[in-house]
């Protein structure tokens, strides 16, 4: 299998050490640098590799490991020659940045790849969904991605209405997503203007009496602890359960064990109207 892995973040590197050593041809795109607050999510960085680029690390590591040549790209996907990206079977979409994933559907759709897979996480909440020709693309589904709205795996989960016996998972698990999505891209953090945007977005579909405030968000968001990293794990497993199995009857999974464990598998319904796959 020839694939290339976009993204060298927990869940991208949890990936990666399932596809090395088994024949694959790989190659991983990130133009991120190593920092600190990397190294509890990663098994492959070290504190020396401070300021050393990601995917030149990883793929450094999965050589030594594995004796393989894994070849790696420091510049931005959006960068990379689609020559290149021709060579490849698969795309993996392991990066939470909206733009960025819009711009990999796009490219996948140009390009001679056969499949093209994003997958995020939010708490302990996990989703992957798989772009085929004929399939719905991310572009299909692109409203699940805004950043004003509740992330992907969040949406799939919320209850329509808020009750006293719920509140606070649903509370909890908006101010997971929103905070993780802050520690993955600083550009978009202005701390009062997300403590109240998920005010708002609770508050609408809550009761008034079950209403928040800002006291209870802003002590909640900044005593919540990141994701732990068992949840990219998962994640990278429903990918790999992806790449090994195509030919499935869904192309969406989500996974939550946030209160009990759920799994769902379904077919997303492609938006016939799509301007980036309706003639793919």
């Amino acid at each position: 299998m020839r694939v290339v892995v976009v993204g060298c973040g927990g869940t991208g590197i949890e990936l990666l050490k399932l596809l090395a050593g088994k024949g694959n041809r790989l190659l991983v795109v990130d133009d991120d640098r190593i920092t600190l607050s990397n190294l509890h999510r990663s098994c492959m960085f070290k504190r020396t590799d401070e300021g050393r680029y990601k995917s030149q690390r990883v793929a450094e590591v999965i050589n030594e490991m594995h004796g393989e040549e894994v070849e790696f790209v420091t510049q931005r996907i959006q960068d990379v020659d689609i020559c290149i990206i021709n060579q490849y079977d698969v795309l993996v979409c392991a990066v939470d940045n909206v733009a960025t994933r819009m711009d990999l559907n796009l490219m996948f759709m140009r390009s001679e790849c056969k499949m093209l897979i994003d997958c995020g996480i939010s708490g302990y909440k996990a989703h992957v969904k798989m772009v085929r020709r004929g399939l719905a693309c991310l572009y299909c589904i692109k409203d699940l991605y805004e950043i004003n709205n509740p992330g992907i795996c969040t949406m799939k989960s919320l209850p329509v209405h808020i009750t006293p016996e719920n509140r606070n998972a649903v509370l909890r698990s908006m101010v997971e997503m929103d905070r993780d999505m802050t520690l993955d891209d600083m550009r978009y953090f202005n701390k009062k203007s997300t403590v109240m945007k998920i005010i708002d977005a609770f508050n609408a579909i809550s009761p008034n009496e079950l209403n928040t405030n800002e006291f209870e968000v802003v002590g909640m968001y900044d005593n919540i602890m990141p994701n732990v990293c068992f949840i990219n794990s998962i994640c990278a497993s429903l990918v790999y359960r992806m790449l090994c199995s195509p030919e499935t009857a869904y192309d969406f999974i989500f996974y939550s064990s946030e209160d009990k464990l759920v799994i769902n598998k379904m077919l997303l319904e492609k938006d016939k109207d799509c301007i980036v796959c309706k003639y793919a």
